[in-house]
């Protein structure tokens, strides 16, 4: 299991392919946004009570962290490719001129 820490709104991608969005952080769940290219998103719950089929193959699990963000404990074959995506800069942490 690897085990990658996100924020709402942060993502991370599998196999280069699917990209997985941290879209909601609750108490015992959260909800990633599964979007596999060329198509729409798709909503999928994960919780804290064991391993969630996200993708086919691929599992996923819910470990509570801070307010906003989770840590997303995944599953795959040994050869898959999990990578965390680069945050979105905001435009607000920029001052204006």
């Amino acid at each position: 299991m690897l085990v990658i820490s996100r924020a709402t709104g942060q993502s991370f991608i599998v196999d280069d392919t699917i990209v997985f969005t941290l879209a909601e952080v609750r108490t015992i769940g959260a909800t990633l946004i599964r979007k596999p290219p060329g198509s729409l998103g798709v909503a999928v719950d994960i919780d804290v009570d064991g391993l969630r089929e996200i993708a086919p193959g691929i599992s996923a699990r819910y470990f509570p962290s801070r307010p906003g963000s989770a840590r997303i404990g995944v599953v795959a074959a040994t050869a898959t490719k999990i990578r965390r995506l680069p945050s979105p800069v905001a435009t607000e942490d920029f001052p204006r001129q």
